[in-house]
């Protein structure tokens, strides 16, 4: 299920995602401790609790970066076991009200209290954040710095960059967005793992089904290429959260009834990022009833700047941001990132498996849409020269070759077939 984890000054939903441009700077954030009591309480119904172990902020973490217009999820951790209110508050104004006393809430998850806003206004803001207990009230504050969107945020576009993008990955012809290669790295001392040529290398990796991805790309390859190429994230990655999230079907709810469609979005986190008025249920209705939408808030909020600050386009923090709202630490897996359950071994398994469907349909260049129903295709995986007397005498029936400029796309494809090269 899809979470989030940024900031903002209009109260958009609870739960959620985000959907703006990159960003670059990074936020600065600072906790700060305070006492006080909740807006309408008296001192002899509560009274005032000092807040360094009480309550703590958790998103969004120290090295967030937000944006203005970006949808972000604030949450909390309260250890006092029988707090079930919480009250946010935006430069000392009331925000939101987290109230569990009547029953579950979305707003109550993993042990957390949460609400989704949306900044409008650039520079500092003070966060507030209050837990009603039987000991009284626990306030903690924190101070972040919303950055504005400048003309080259506002415009940036990786379409049609072969090695443009963020960090060093880019856009190449008919793949999509790639991520970056990255050398053995690690995070909060897990495991550690490289990525490569697309695909997660890792000790003991996560099995693979690449016949899912098949599966996933007939039923719904339109809108995921659709969606994660209009957004800069990778196909791969849209991929591999749907099939971990739904299996890549369409439920028209998740096991707490919060989520829906095939990348598994909350409803208040729906109405966050697609903004306009719609309400949560309508949000949750309409990700079921018409799954392309599913994939456009999913995806939105993937390659949104503050989901990007987290994953920086590494598959694993993909899923880990996603699943989590944001990159926290956890030893409960290898990978020490705080996920539900074994999500990002299903996750690297899924992302993997769909580089292997991609690889064995030959769809880095050509021909995506015969790939997606089903039908054999030529072989081309970025291969090229610069005249036709440069081709290899011989090569594997159905390769696909490009021949001319292949930086400026100037030239045509062929095909070896029974023994020859034919134009494609």
């Amino acid at each position: 299920m899809a979470k989030l984890g940024q900031l903002p000054v209009r109260l958009v939903a609870r739960g959620a995602f985000a959907c703006v441009c990159a960003a670059s700077a990074t936020a600065l954030l600072s906790v700060m401790s305070a006492c006080g009591s909740d807006e309408g309480a008296s001192p002899a119904d509560h009274g005032t609790v000092s807040t360094t172990d009480a309550i703590t902020w958790v998103s969004p973490g120290p090295d967030s970066s937000i944006d203005v217009n970006e949808v972000v999820e604030l949450s909390v951790k309260v250890n006092a076991p029988d707090a079930k209110l919480v009250r946010f508050t935006l430069d000392d104004k009331p925000l939101d009200t987290c109230d569990t006393t009547a029953g579950p809430d979305e707003c109550m998850k993993d042990g957390l209290f949460k609400t989704t806003t949306t900044f409008h206004v650039a520079g500092a803001h003070t966060l507030g954040a209050t837990a009603r207990s039987s000991t009284g009230d626990h306030t903690a504050k924190l101070t972040i710095d919303v950055h504005p969107i400048t003309a080259m945020d506002a415009g940036a576009s990786d379409a049609g960059k072969v090695d443009g993008g963020r960090g060093d990955g880019g856009t190449v012809l008919f793949r999509g967005f790639l991520d970056p290669d990255k050398p053995l790295h690690n995070v909060f001392g897990g495991i550690s793992w490289s990525v490569s040529g697309q695909k997660v290398g890792v000790a003991s990796p996560p099995p693979t089904d690449p016949a899912a991805v098949a599966t996933c790309m007939k039923t719904y390859g339109a809108s995921i290429i659709k969606h994660a190429d209009a957004n800069n994230v990778s196909r791969a990655s849209v991929v591999a959260t749907a099939l971990t999230e739904s299996s890549c079907t369409n439920p028209a709810g998740s096991s707490d009834g919060l989520s829906s469609g095939p990348m598994q979005v909350t409803g208040s986190t729906c109405a966050a990022v697609a903004g306009g008025g719609i309400t949560s249920a309508a949000c949750k209705t309409k990700m079921h009833v018409t799954p392309d939408f599913s994939f456009e808030i999913g995806a939105k909020y993937m390659g949104s700047s503050y989901q990007v600050s987290q994953h920086n386009h590494d598959p694993p923090k993909y899923g880990a941001a996603y699943n989590a709202g944001s990159v926290r630490s956890s030893t409960a897996n290898r990978w020490h990132m705080l996920v539900t359950g074994n999500h990002i071994e299903r996750w690297v398994g899924a992302y993997n498996a769909y580089r292997e469907w991609e690889k064995m349909n030959g769809v880095a260049l050509v021909a995506l849409e015969d790939a997606i129903a089903g039908r054999p295709v030529p072989r081309f995986e970025g291969e090229h020269v610069r005249a036709p007397a440069d081709l290899p005498p011989s090569a594997p029936e159905g390769q696909v070759y490009f021949v001319g400029d292949w930086s400026r796309r100037d030239g045509s494809f062929v095909r070896f077939e029974r023994g020859q090269w034919h134009a494609d």
